[in-house]
């Protein structure tokens, strides 16, 4: 392991855990239930990463519909997110064996998701080993979304750990975007919701394809 890799800080959504078809289904569910039609996952991928505001926002611009929908959209998709969260979510392949490696060098572990925090708190404990994280933050009251990255410095302080000893992995614009800001290094994901044009063009330090590689980045 570089010496002075200290930390890891994970996104969520597209990055450890395949939670899109789940989603799809919650934003449907609300669509549905409001009179409307349904959307496809590959919409869908791009309506996410952003915290549930701004993916009912971006559901509602791509049909041209009025904002006067917004509250109650919002209000089934919560709630159908709730029952329908670990239906089909399921980590990607390599991400467990990857989690356990980087905990047993010693890396500490953080995950920070503009999910909410009680959705994130209940898809980490549900799907991992929650030994295997020090930090796991999502949205709150107060603290700005990614990718503001008054979130990655509140983790950094209760981690005590610096940006140079710091690496961040996600698989969006939103991700890389964050790490920028913080003045972190970052790793883009491609088996993720976005594409590697996308994470390239976004300054990702390093571009992989499978979570083995994220390893070795580390070392």
């Amino acid at each position: 392991m570089d010496n002075k890799r200290k930390c890891v800080i994970f996104d969520l959504d597209g990055t450890l855990l395949n939670t899109i078809e789940d989603i799809t289904d919650a934003v449907n569910i609300a669509y549905q239930k409001n009179g409307f039609a349904s959307y496809s996952v590959k919409e869908v991928m791009y309506f996410v990463g952003s915290g549930v505001d701004l993916l009912v926002e971006r559901s509602l611009k791509a049909r041209g519909l009025s904002f006067d929908y917004f509250a109650s959209i919002k209000k089934e998709y919560v709630k159908a997110y709730q029952n329908c969260q670990k239906n089909k979510t399921k980590p990607y392949p390599g991400i467990i064996d990857m989690l356990a490696i980087l905990k047993n060098k010693g890396l500490k572990i953080a995950v920070i998701s503009n999910k909410p925090q009680i959705d994130t708190e209940k898809v980490i404990t549900h799907y991992f080993s929650r030994d295997f994280f020090d930090l796991v933050m999502g949205a709150q009251q107060g603290i700005p979304l990614k990718p503001n990255p008054e979130v990655v410095f509140k983790a950094m302080t209760f981690l005590q750990v610096s940006p140079k000893e710091t690496i961040y992995v996600g698989d969006s614009d939103i991700d890389m975007k964050t790490a920028v800001n913080a003045k972190l290094e970052s790793i883009g994901c491609t088996w993720g919701f976005r594409t590697f044009e996308e994470l390239s063009q976004h300054q990702a330090s390093y571009i992989v394809t499978t979570p083995e590689e994220i390893i070795k980045i580390i070392g």
